[in-house]
């Protein structure tokens, strides 16, 4: 495989996809609110990721497209489940991401629910 920088088109269809990628089952959402809340955020990340291939439809499918869309979804449900426990474990309400934002201006508004400079 040849490899170049990126174009602009396909950094934005990149950020596209992990913006669609972002949302969590609610299960999973659901099971952070069971994880004791005095374990830093990126401790529970491990588990609760590998817990989220439960709810995913390509878990059995290892085509090079199926593993490029759980490549996306581990990429930008990591970030989520981190910020999402963090929010819990502080007592705050859970933040929907929003799809308008970059991969890390979309965590430090789901974690700190501010706008990046």
């Amino acid at each position: 495989m040849e490899r170049h920088p990126a174009s602009q088109l396909e950094l934005r269809e990149f950020q596209s996809q992990l913006a669609l990628a972002r949302s969590l089952d609610v299960r999973i959402v659901d099971l952070l609110r069971t994880v004791p809340l005095r374990p830093r955020p990126w401790r529970c990340c491990a588990p609760r990721s590998r817990r989220s291939a439960f709810y995913d439809a390509d878990e059995k499918d290892n085509s090079h497209d199926a593993n490029v869309r759980k490549s996306y979804n581990l990429t930008a449900q990591t970030a989520m489940i981190v910020a999402i426990y963090d929010r819990l474990r502080k007592g705050k309400e859970v933040v929907p991401p929003d799809r308008s934002l970059n991969h890390a201006a979309n965590f430090l508004w789901n974690a700190q629910r501010r706008q990046a400079l």
